[in-house]
């Protein structure tokens, strides 16, 4: 057990000093060597992101250059299309050639606002530097540097949106926040097919435990043949739009809400979909909600 600590300790110290002089580059020109790295079967890429500062577990400060699009390190999730449940994340570097290696997926996954859903590999997405210049062109971002001459880049990653309710569920985006000490986050969203950008500030703690008294509830959950999802009283749904996304992103079935016997109480039929993880967005009198089940048979 010794020995594995120290080479962890001596390959986190090699890491750190390699960082310092790694080359920044784009988030493309990593993706084939992270993705051969990865030991996975038939990858599909999940999520790429930059950093910059520190992650927790990892010893070293990362760099994302908003001016190039370009980063010193790039981290890439990939699943295995065969099994879902097969899942990596690598981190590539440059230092005269591209390096990566796995590093645990609680490092970076549990600090995202949105949890990633469906691969990019069928999709031109953008590359790091164009959705660069696109989020540098945005008003939104321009006032908020102009507010905050001290506001920084925190971190930028590219996905699907699969539980994210600011945005249209199913479409990949690359994501931006930017911080300022004292002032709210701003969220930029770079649509990574058209380059449309939408800002908006991040939800506040307060906004936060709003949304948990009105969250979406589902039952059962996992579910066979029928699903159940209920809602307070106080939220008006009646003809509202209900629409029900699979994993991959893709909408699956949409209907206007009508409740139960005057109740919230949403029957949505599932008996013709198959096995696997659902998204669930609904427009309501307060805005959108959204959650997720499961069907197993």
């Amino acid at each position: 057990m010794k020995k594995i600590n120290y080479f962890i300790v001596i390959l986190l110290v090699l890491l750190s000093v390699s960082l310092s002089y790694s080359q920044p580059f784009k988030a493309k020109d990593g993706l084939s060597t992270a993705s051969s790295n990865s030991g996975i079967s038939n990858p599909e890429l999940l999520m790429c992101a930059a950093v910059n500062g520190y992650i927790t577990g990892l010893p070293t400060d990362f760099k994302f250059y908003i001016n190039y699009g370009e980063a010193n390190a790039w981290f890439y999730l990939f699943r295995s299309a065969d099994n879902h449940n097969d899942k990596k994340l690598m981190m590539c570097y440059y230092l005269i050639n591209l390096l990566s290696f796995e590093i645990p997926l609680s490092s970076m996954i549990d600090s995202l606002p949105y949890e990633p859903a469906g691969s990019l590999n069928d999709i031109d997405w953008m590359d790091s530097d164009v959705m660069a210049e696109n989020l540098r062109n945005s008003q939104d971002y321009k006032n908020y540097l102009n507010a905050h001459t001290d506001a920084t880049i925190r971190f930028v990653t590219l996905s699907y949106n699969g539980d994210y309710p600011y945005l249209p569920i199913g479409n990949a985006y690359w994501m931006a926040r930017i911080e300022a000490p004292n002032a709210k986050s701003l969220i930029c969203a770079v649509n990574a097919v058209d380059g449309d950008v939408t800002c908006f500030d991040e939800p506040s703690a307060v906004d936060e435990k709003v949304d948990e008294k009105i969250e979406l509830k589902f039952y059962p959950n996992p579910s066979k043949d029928y699903l159940f999802v209920t809602i307070p009283p106080n939220i008006s749904i009646n003809g509202n739009l209900l629409e029900l996304f699979d994993s991959e992103g893709k909408l699956a079935y949409c209907f206007n809400v009508k409740p139960v016997d005057g109740i919230n109480l949403i029957s949505v039929p599932i008996q013709l979909l198959s096995n696997g993880q659902y998204f669930i967005k609904l427009s309501t009198s307060t805005g959108i909600l959204s959650g997720q089940f499961v069907i197993e048979r």
